[in-house]
Formats: C-alpha cells, structure tokens, sequence
C-alpha cells in the first residue's frame, strides 16, 4: 500500500513536472489573431550609422491590411484588392521574434522582425544592405548600405 501511495506521488510529481508553459512564440500566435491593418510605412536609408534618407512608400501593391487565422495560416490583402492567402511562422532567434510568410512577400520580405506587440497595435522591421535608391529630395541616386523599413499595424 505505502509503494503504491508513494508510486502515485512519484507519478503526480513527474507529470506536473512535465506540463510546459506555452512559449512566448505560442502565446503570440494565439494573440496576433484577427485582423491588422497598415497604419504607416517608412524606409530609413543609411550611410554607414547616419541616416541618410527618410521615405514612404504609396503603391497599389503595398499591402493594406493582414488577417492572422487558427492553424498558422494567414491572408495578406492588398491595396489594390489582391489577396494572397499564405502560411506563416513565429521565430525566436535569441531573445528576438520574427513572423515568416511563407507564400507572400511584403516589400519583397518574407520575414519581419516584431519590434513592439501589445492588444491593439504591433511593429515589424526589415533590413536590407546595398540597395540602390533615389533620395527624392536631392534628386541623387545613392547605394545605402543598410535600409530598415517599419510597418506599424493597428488591429481592426
């Protein structure tokens, strides 16, 4: 009797011991659900550490709004009414988070860096190095060597 009494005990204590805490990628994964949209751009130009150039972007094919549903899937919508429907994944790399899309590019990015997340509103960061742009206030075309575009989302 006293084996089988410590035996459910040993028992008790190896499942509780088992029992994991959803990561931080699945809370977020449950969190990020619904509808997001686009509330702002910007492209950050650089030379070197100094910013060089500051733009946004205003193009049909920039995408409007996101809808994140159960099951890792997801639907980009386009401001011109285009809608791509796509996987995703969340990503810890050390102590940071990304969002792939796996069948859709937004700014020719399939992975963004989540920045900021709250209820209501989130940001997402790409970097990209050695693109050629035109600084539109200058007329100059450069190469910078780092470019940081920032999306910032607010949930509907």
């Amino acid at each position: 009797m006293q084996r089988m009494i410590m035996g459910m005990i040993a028992l008790f204590f190896i499942t509780a011991a088992c029992k994991k805490d959803p990561s931080e990628v699945e809370k977020l994964n449950e969190r990020i659900q619904g509808s997001w949209k686009l509330v702002s751009n910007k492209i950050e130009y650089f030379d070197g550490e100094a910013k060089d150039f500051e733009d946004i972007i205003e193009a049909d094919e920039l995408m409007n709004e996101i809808d994140f549903m159960p099951n890792l899937r997801s639907r980009v919508i386009l401001r011109n009414g285009e809608v791509t429907q796509t996987e995703y994944n969340m990503i810890r790399h050390y102590e940071e988070l990304y969002l792939e899309l796996l069948d859709a590019a937004i700014f020719e990015s399939h992975v963004w860096k989540i920045t900021s997340f709250t209820e209501t509103a989130m940001e997402w960061k790409a970097f990209y190095s050695n693109i050629q742009y035109e600084n539109t206030e200058t007329g100059e075309i450069k190469i910078s060597d780092n470019i940081v575009i920032t999306l910032l989302l607010e949930r509907k």
